[in-house]
């Protein structure tokens, strides 16, 4: 008689940050909420990933503090030459 031993699926949430867990546990857990998941030295570690339309935010407003940044180094060498 052939018997099936039906896995129990384990899923990870933001409470499981700190939970110790093995390779092979992660490798088949799935994960509850939109967060990324990683396993390190054996542990769980969950971090927030904000939604896209802030991710675009963010790039842009490094982008321009960068352009800030240029202007202000350029006019500085402009005026240490002269």
């Amino acid at each position: 008689m052939l018997r099936t031993l039906k896995q129990h699926q384990i899923q990870i949430g933001p409470a499981d940050h700190g939970r110790r867990m093995s390779l092979d546990e992660f490798d088949h857990a799935i994960a509850l909420e939109e967060q990324v998941y990683e396993l390190n030295k054996g542990v769980i570690e969950v971090s927030e990933v904000p939604p896209p339309f802030m991710q675009s935010k963010c790039r842009q407003s490094e982008i321009n503090l960068r352009s800030i940044r240029n202007r202000i180094q350029a006019q500085l060498i402009c005026c240490w030459v002269q």
